[in-house]
């Protein structure tokens, strides 16, 4: 799904091929307390996708200078296709090359200049939306496919021309990558470990690594490679940090300004360690490590002496999608395969 600004109005694609908007019109109480009141939704458009594949990505964007909004939406079998929602009628047909396999995320430049494909074979191909050219296409450094790409404009630039495009892209193995658009090259590279298990070891190794990380016996927990993946993205504009999520059931917090103060917002068990996080700056590489120390070790203590057992705040399953809200107060919602929807302050 995707929101449409400043039209009360969401978008919605399915596997049927279908993409439809409905509003939700909204009125303030004629008596006190004065609060908002929702009406039922109004089913108000309905398209059909090329060849009605499967919609696996919706975006919505107003070009700049004109009052027109652009509904835009990728198949399964490498269609990007865009909607004005003034007809509403179909502005534009772009057709990714067949060769870089489905289209599995794509991420659309805030001033409808560029959009930029990921595929399932780690495919990245950057459109011109103006004349619907296909600029340029590059590989994963690993051929792995691209699961979520999300724009990152550099804090304190006034208009993304102000500075090169970015995007953070997740592919990996718990990894998450910011790109450059113009020269394509790599500027800064995350890497997880996977969560911790109940014992407090972690059981595989550092995520994207091939050599075991620690020393003597503990080297014993890190033999076999992650199989764990990223699958949410969500940074706010202007903002110098990356909130991810994925198949390990993390929420993690990246500071891209002084990655040692990143943290895991949730994933972790209470008596398991937190990790920490190092930034080599010759690589440009944040990696998350395990932590020798465990600063929790009072609190839980005390819990196991009151038998205490609080109920766990974490996801259950794959975490799949991130986003922000900045009213009423800043919030994080998150939500997991399994259908669960948290909010987090």
């Amino acid at each position: 799904i995707t929101i449409l600004e400043n039209t009360q109005s969401v978008a919605y694609g399915t596997d049927k091929g279908k993409v439809g908007i409905f509003r939700v019109d909204s009125t303030v109480a004629k008596k006190e307390p004065f609060v908002l009141q929702y009406q039922q939704p109004v089913h108000v458009a309905e398209f059909d996708s090329p060849g009605k594949d499967a919609i696996v990505g919706l975006h919505n964007f107003t070009p700049r200078g004109t009052q027109t909004s652009i509904l835009t939406a990728a198949t399964s079998k490498g269609s990007i296709v865009g909607w004005d929602l003034r007809s509403p009628r179909q502005a534009w047909l772009l057709r990714n090359p067949p060769k870089h396999n489905p289209i599995s995320s794509f991420a659309v430049d805030p001033l409808s200049n560029w959009l930029l494909v990921g595929t399932s074979r780690g495919t990245y191909s950057l459109w011109d939306i103006r004349f619907g050219l296909l600029v340029k296409s590059w590989n994963h450094p690993k051929n792995q496919p691209i699961n979520a790409l999300i724009n990152y404009r550099v804090p304190g630039s006034k208009s993304s021309n102000s500075s090169c495009p970015t995007v953070f892209s997740a592919a990996g193995p718990n990894e998450v990558s910011l790109y450059n658009l113009e020269t394509t090259q790599r500027e800064h590279l995350l890497k997880a470990i996977v969560v911790p298990q109940s014992d407090g070891s972690l059981g595989a190794s550092v995520a994207g690594s091939d050599e075991p990380v620690g020393t003597g016996s503990s080297q014993n927990h890190f033999q076999q490679p992650s199989v764990h993946t990223i699958r949410a993205l969500e940074s706010p504009n202007d903002c110098p940090f990356l909130l991810t999520g994925g198949t390990d059931k993390c929420i993690r917090f990246w500071d891209l300004a002084k990655p040692s103060n990143s943290y895991v917002v949730c994933g972790f068990g209470r008596n398991q360690m937190k990790p920490r996080y190092y930034y080599d700056e010759c690589e440009r590489v944040t990696q998350e490590l395990p932590n020798a120390s465990n600063d929790s070790s009072a609190e839980l203590s005390v819990e196991s002496r009151h038998h205490v057992s609080l109920p766990s705040t974490n996801h259950a399953d794959a975490i799949l999608d991130l986003k922000t809200l900045e009213l009423p107060h800043p919030m994080l919602i998150s939500a997991s395969r399994d259908g669960t929807v948290k909010v987090w302050k």
